[in-house]
């Protein structure tokens, strides 16, 4: 069940968030009780993070028809997990994230796979954000004059 990265860049280490942390910790607690709960029928000798009480791992495709369910009652049936990842990168770089950081994050070899498939520009925030076009444009006024 152990998949390699589709690229050596897919292989990374990067830093939790804090509410990330607590969530794992809690995760393992849980593990921990569960594994002298079921004792050597436990099955995650693995040190998988998801797995059912007893340790077997979660089917993907389960996890997948889970998501989708829980989109749908939120009113939100288009999205799929693999969706999120391509919000995530948008709402970072609307953010003002570097692209040669996202890139890292993402694990892309190739800047321009972050760029070209991964970003999705909010048109919205075309109009809405700081004009700086209207700076840069102000100057050449007097070449009209």
């Amino acid at each position: 069940m152990k998949d390699d990265t589709k690229t050596t860049a897919g292989s990374r280490t990067l830093n939790l968030f804090s509410s990330a942390k607590q969530c794992l910790r809690t995760i393992k607690e849980e593990q921990q009780s569960n594994a002298a709960f079921f004792g050597n029928c436990y099955q995650n000798k693995e040190g998988y993070v998801f797995t059912w009480e007893d340790g077997h791992l979660y089917n993907p495709n389960y996890i997948s028809r889970k998501f989708k369910q829980a989109a749908s009652d939120f009113g939100r049936p288009e999205i799929t997990l693999h969706k999120l990842r391509h919000t995530c990168c948008s709402l970072l770089i609307n953010k003002g994230w570097p692209i040669k950081q996202l890139q890292y994050w993402l694990g892309h070899d190739d800047v321009q796979t972050t760029l070209n498939i991964y970003a999705h520009y909010n048109r919205k925030l075309l109009n809405q954000s700081t004009n700086d076009l209207e700076d840069i444009s102000a100057g050449t006024l007097q070449l009209f004059k």
